[in-house]
């Protein structure tokens, strides 16, 4: 499979399916088990650690809001070749990714990611670090950070780069 159509998929894929590629690829980079409950995705069995991925793909601000007068260009404007951010631009393109559901009484370690166009970025966090309170766990915009590019011909076996 070339880079082309690897990251086009990623970008297609919803959910549950987004959400299981980013597992495998956090088990295959950071070598991990299977969850031992449903209340995680990971397991790490030399730290006896829960781990939680969350990921979400890089895309361009919609500039269009969705109005009932508007809501037909909004969806025409919506594919995501259009909207796609390279990481060499995440500091001067408004952009949108979503990560939520995070519960930091269900892990002890979060991995959490940023597809962009031509490149992923993968954070490690521990549940213990940077709270605000007991239910808010704020995601620091830098830290422990792997990015690796997006080849043109893809390689399943790759390895991080720290």
């Amino acid at each position: 499979m070339d880079g082309e159509t690897l990251r086009d998929g990623i970008f297609a894929l919803h959910t549950r399916r987004f959400g299981s590629v980013a597992e495998v690829l956090i088990q295959r980079l950071v070598k991990l088990g299977k969850a031992r409950s449903l209340f995680h995705d990971l397991f790490d069995d030399i730290e006896r650690h829960r781990v939680e991925v969350k990921f979400s793909v890089v895309r361009k601000r919609a500039e269009i809001p969705i109005t009932e007068a508007t809501v037909l260009r909004a969806i025409e404007g919506a594919t995501s070749e259009k909207r796609m951010v390279h990481f060499d631009d995440w500091k001067t393109v408004d952009f949108d990714c979503n990560i939520q559901q995070i519960k930091r009484a269900e892990f002890d370690v979060l991995y959490y990611g940023l597809f962009f166009a031509d490149s992923v970025a993968v954070f490690r966090i521990r549940s213990s670090e940077n709270r605000s309170s007991d239910s808010i766990f704020r995601l620091p915009a830098q830290g422990e950070c792997w990015r690796r590019s997006i080849p043109h011909q893809s390689s399943y076996a790759a390895s991080p780069s720290r």
